[in-house]
């Protein structure tokens, strides 16, 4: 396996630029220091891939034994980096391209869970180097508001379990960035006092806040995360919109009881119509919890619904309201 991986900067255009995984590994073992590691990593690192998530799982197919939890590799530029719902993730050398593999061994619908627990770390992670980084829900990664990068989670399932998960990551570090983007480099460009020092650096302060949040959630349990991630929250308290022309059937949604405060039925369909809220928070299995102003609109068993859990997918269910 190379120590070190050459790459073109995309700063300067000619200039190449090694990546030395030896120097991760030795920055991920000093910060681990003293602790039981959640994580063993074993890093793989490539000057161009097609994309870490694809080739992650092309590893796996390919070895006799599941590939161990802990693997990660990490390209120095992606051509066909996805993003959540399909969405190519521009991927130009100088920016943070990784995937680690995981097996949680937990329920299909609480594969939510990995993606908030992993967004909660490297936001924490960051924060205390004094970078104040928030989250959007349900997988992106904001300075400024703006977007410093995204998590990726794909799983396959075995026995009724999620066997394995592969955490796709991207951050902005030196790279170009289509608006509205942002890039550490670009956050650093008038303050000489970088927290980071560079892109091993960056990666290994990523992958630990990963393995720290990741420790917790195992030993824990979500709900010891739930609180402090809320915190990061950026849209927390904010005024939505939920865009339901089309109609959709939303699980798990609750509304009022006359013998209980609430009970929650097992789905509700919502007619096509668009309905104002409060974002409030997120639930244990990912979903985005937004507690309804016009509860009137929407009916179950002629009961008006409080509040409703959207679970991250294609449609444009939630509209924020900015004015």
């Amino acid at each position: 396996m190379a120590e070190a991986v050459w790459y073109q900067n995309s700063s300067s255009g000619t200039l190449t630029v090694a990546f030395d995984r030896l120097y991760v590994e030795h920055l991920l073992n000093e910060r681990a220091s003293g602790h039981f590691p959640s994580l063993i990593f074993q890093l793989h690192v490539f000057a161009s891939l097609a994309s870490t998530n694809q080739t992650l799982w092309e590893m796996s197919s390919e070895m006799e034994r599941p590939t161990p939890e802990g693997t990660v590799v990490i390209a120095m530029q992606q051509t066909a980096g996805r993003g959540q719902w399909g969405r190519q993730w521009q991927s130009n050398a100088g920016g943070l391209y990784f995937s680690l593999m995981l097996t949680p061994r937990i329920l299909p619908a609480e594969s939510g869970q990995l993606t908030l627990l992993s967004a909660w770390g490297i936001a924490r992670s960051l924060r205390s180097l004094g970078i104040p980084i928030w989250i959007k829900w349900p997988n992106d990664l904001v300075l400024e508001r703006r977007k410093l990068g995204g998590i990726l989670c794909e799983t396959r399932i075995r026995d009724g379990v999620v066997a394995q998960a592969v955490l796709g990551v991207g951050i902005n570090w030196n790279n170009a960035v289509p608006d509205p983007g942002i890039a550490l480099a670009s956050f650093w460009q008038e303050d000489s006092r970088r927290a980071i020092a560079s892109l091993e650096h960056l990666a290994a302060v990523v992958l630990q806040g990963i393995a720290t949040s990741y420790g917790q959630w195992q030993r824990q349990g979500m709900a010891s995360i739930l609180a402090d991630y809320q915190s990061l929250l950026m849209h927390l308290g904010r005024t939505v919109n939920i865009d339901c022309h089309s109609g959709i059937t939303i699980p798990g949604v609750t509304v009022p009881s006359v013998t209980v405060p609430s009970v929650t039925v097992p789905s509700v369909t919502v007619p096509g119509v668009t309905i104002p809220g409060v974002i409030v928070g997120v639930d244990r299995f990912g979903m985005l919890r937004v507690r309804l102003t016009a509860s009137e609109a929407m009916g179950a068993s002629s009961m008006p619904i409080e509040e409703i859990s959207l679970p991250p997918g294609r449609s444009p269910w939630v509209i924020l309201n900015h004015s």
